[in-house]
């Protein structure tokens, strides 16, 4: 019996040796500090954006971003032909639009261009509510420049960057690339023939003031840009003094030069104050009693054009835009226009156009309008009794 005890005590004992050997030994405390490397990794290299994440619009331009003349207007044509459709907004008159639009269709078949033709004030209307909700029906707009600032500001546009574009002048082209002149427009004053003698023809602004014009002139109902010119021109004092009795002389205010260019024909109004050289140059040619009158400054206006972000025929739009301002697309515009070209290589179809340019005229930048059009249409509309 003590035997088979101390057998059993000696088994205890070994077993409890066995279990403290197989514990793992304590761990060590970790260093205060990693070891510095001994080389930096490499740096990782961000992924080239792909076509995939850009939009239709900047894939297009990324397409024929480095392309220059014959070959990057094959590139556009073909992915127009493709696209099988354009769509403009416009304020060029339909009569000049229509054959325009031809042209180019007749230039490149296949494309199938439109347009959609509205007055500034109202072309401004459409495209702000059709943007906010989420149409976007248009892939090219042109605009009296006076609007660009405020749309600009909706985020519809995306620059627009062409060899073509570059040709042209500083001035009429937006550093950002927002906005890029197609033509150029200047305001005459402008009488019937028929109803004015040479000698009572009025020369310059304030011989609109005039007793005798009373009920007998005619002025545009947005014309805010043009009393703008007269502001900056006259100075702030002297312009206001002025527009204010030009109200009292009750202008008839009518929508669109190209009515008040018919009224004028007619002879339901005697002058026009403000319409533009090219429309009555159109109506000379046709045999209209009219005659013109510069007046130094000379105001030119900038008609803008500017691309959709969100164009469904963006190789068609750049392809439209590449056309009409290069020199093909502006000597085809003078001509079946008469308005002023954007480009030096390109001239005007009327030598008296030709002697503005080489006079003193006065071009306001779209920005500086855009900024100070609410403040201009209060007033304007104060001064001649407008509502809207």
């Amino acid at each position: 019996m003590r035997r088979n005890y101390w057998i059993v005590a000696l088994a205890i004992g070994m077993l409890i040796l066995a279990v403290s050997c197989a514990q793992p030994p304590a761990p060590t405390a970790a260093p205060t500090q990693a070891p510095a490397p001994t080389q930096a990794p490499a740096a990782t290299k961000a992924p080239e954006p792909t076509t995939a994440a850009l939009s239709p619009v900047e894939a297009a331009m990324a397409a024929v971003k480095d392309l220059k003349g014959a070959e990057r207007e094959a590139k556009l044509l073909e992915g127009a032909k493709k696209e099988g459709a354009f769509q403009l907004y416009t304020t060029i008159n339909t009569t000049d639009a229509q054959p325009l639009i031809d042209a180019f269709n007749k230039k490149y078949p296949g494309v199938n261009a439109k347009f959609y033709r509205a007055s500034s004030g109202d072309m401004f209307t459409k495209v702000v509510n059709e943007f906010r909700g989420g149409q976007f029906l248009w892939d090219a707009l042109d605009i009296s420049p006076e609007y660009v600032y405020a749309l600009s500001q909706e985020g519809m546009f995306l620059p627009w960057d062409s060899p073509v574009r570059n040709e042209l002048p500083e001035a009429l082209r937006d550093p950002k690339g927002i906005w890029t002149s197609m033509y150029l427009n200047d305001n005459v004053i402008t009488w019937n023939t028929k109803l004015v003698k040479p000698e009572d023809a009025p020369k310059k602004y304030e011989d609109l003031l005039d007793p005798k014009w009373k009920g007998k002139l005619s002025l545009d109902t947005e014309d805010y840009p043009w009393a703008y010119y007269i502001l900056q021109t006259m100075g702030k004092d002297k312009g206001t003094d002025f527009l204010t009795k030009l109200a009292a002389q009750k202008p008839q205010m009518i929508k669109g030069r190209t009515n008040q260019t018919n009224l004028l024909i007619s002879g339901e109004v005697s002058v026009a104050a403000a319409l533009y050289d090219y429309m009555e140059i159109q109506q000379q040619q046709k045999g209209a009693p009219i005659e013109f009158a510069y007046v130094e400054p000379v105001r030119l206006e900038n008609e803008p054009i500017m691309l959709s972000k969100n164009a469904k025929h963006p190789y068609a739009a750049l392809l439209f835009m590449d056309w009409f301002v290069s020199k093909e697309g502006q000597t085809t515009m003078v001509q079946i226009t008469n308005r002023i070209p954007v480009r030096t290589d390109v001239a005007t179809k009327s030598e008296r156009q030709a002697a503005v340019l080489k006079g003193k005229y006065f071009l306001t930048p779209p920005e500086e309008l855009g900024k100070n059009l609410k403040d201009m249409q209060q007033m304007f509309d104060k001064i001649f009794g407008l509502t809207r």
